[in-house]
């Protein structure tokens, strides 16, 4: 069989290098997300590159622990490349003058309505949620934590869970050894490079980017350039993920 190569530089059959050359359509099973043939219809097409969904986020932010919950099932469903960014959400604030604990600055009435939002998201979504009585609790090393151990979704998703659903400091000392020995990393060495200059530096080199970028709050989702803050637009990031 013939063959002709994607942009991307996959090898292609020649009738779909043909189609996407026409630009005719794909069958529907080939284009919808989430379908087994969608990626590949993709790629037929001539789009050349599969897309990158940018996660931005901090441990802090309740918002962006719920985003959490959905970030990986809305890249599967998209097909898109998922890429965590951990950030500094305290550097993000003072970059744009925002108060560091922005649950006291809301009113009474504001802030209980903001506690039954928050029930009424974890509800939609299925996971638990539980505000800690001290919130907001440090998160600066388990964010480098994070960094030195590579930025693994496990680790992600193991600080987020001792923070929101297990009301812990994920900067104690022993929720991140116990977080990083549960993914099967070196809990020492990890705790040891948190305190090294490279790992600082790291972090604030990824908030400043994360400030160039336009964000100013958590979690921060970023496509093509474009950015969508909050997990109730995540719709409009998923849009954005599977337009032509």
């Amino acid at each position: 069989m013939d063959e002709g190569r994607g942009r991307c530089g996959r090898v292609l059959p020649a009738w779909m290098k043909a189609v996407g050359e026409a630009g005719k359509a794909l069958p529907a099973w080939m284009m919808a997300p989430g379908d087994p043939g969608w990626l590949f219809g993709r790629l037929a097409l001539g789009s050349g590159r599969l897309p990158t969904l940018d996660f931005w986020f901090d441990y802090t932010c309740p918002y962006a622990y719920l985003a959490s919950t959905q970030v990986e099932g809305l890249a599967g469903r998209t097909g898109a490349r998922l890429v965590y960014r951990p950030m500094l959400l305290g550097g993000v604030f003072a970059a744009n003058d925002t108060p560091q604990k922005l649950f006291a600055t809301l009113s009474p009435a504001k802030a209980a309505h903001n506690a039954r939002d928050l029930q009424r998201w974890a509800e939609l979504f299925g996971v638990e949620l539980t505000m800690p009585a001290a919130h907001p609790l440090r998160s600066v090393e388990a964010l480098r934590a994070t960094i030195a151990c590579g930025v693994d979704p496990r680790v992600v998703h193991g600080f987020y869970r001792a923070y929101w659903v297990q009301g812990r400091g994920p900067s104690e000392p022993a929720v991140m050894r116990e977080v990083l020995g549960a993914c099967g990393h070196d809990a020492d060495a990890i705790l040891e490079a948190i305190a090294t200059p490279a790992v600082k530096d790291d972090l604030r080199r990824r908030t400043d980017e994360a400030i160039a970028l336009g964000i100013f709050g958590a979690p921060a989702f970023v496509v093509d350039g474009q950015m969508y803050w909050g997990q109730d637009r995540m719709h409009f990031v998923e849009r954005a993920l599977t337009a032509p």
